[in-house]
């Protein structure tokens, strides 16, 4: 047997929908002053797998991301692997030749 307890909505009005802020309490006068952000916000879990893909050591294992056009997917993958490559051995050079 299921009891449900129905709780009493509070109504919202619209200025407690909209949050509002005071350009004055920011500690510069126009964004050409902010420096551009540098990470992934909000994607801890697809930071971590991508961390975890990179260092795998196993032959043929591969990471795959996919995302919408223009949410950042290859940006983000592009710092995190700039981050993580200099902390590497370099690779040996491998030259296919065809019909040589």
């Amino acid at each position: 047997m299921t009891i449900e307890i129905h709780q009493p909505v509070a109504e919202l009005t619209p200025d407690a929908l909209r949050r509002r802020l005071d350009p004055a309490t920011l500690p510069f006068e126009t964004t050409a002053e902010v420096a551009p952000g540098r990470g992934t916000i909000g994607q801890p879990r697809a930071i971590d797998a991508i961390g975890f893909g990179l260092e795998v050591r196993s032959y043929g294992y591969n990471t795959f991301v996919a995302g919408q056009p223009g949410s950042g997917r290859e940006t983000s993958i592009i710092d995190l692997v700039d981050e993580f490559a200099p902390r590497q051995p370099t690779p040996n050079d491998w030259v296919y030749v065809h019909n040589f």
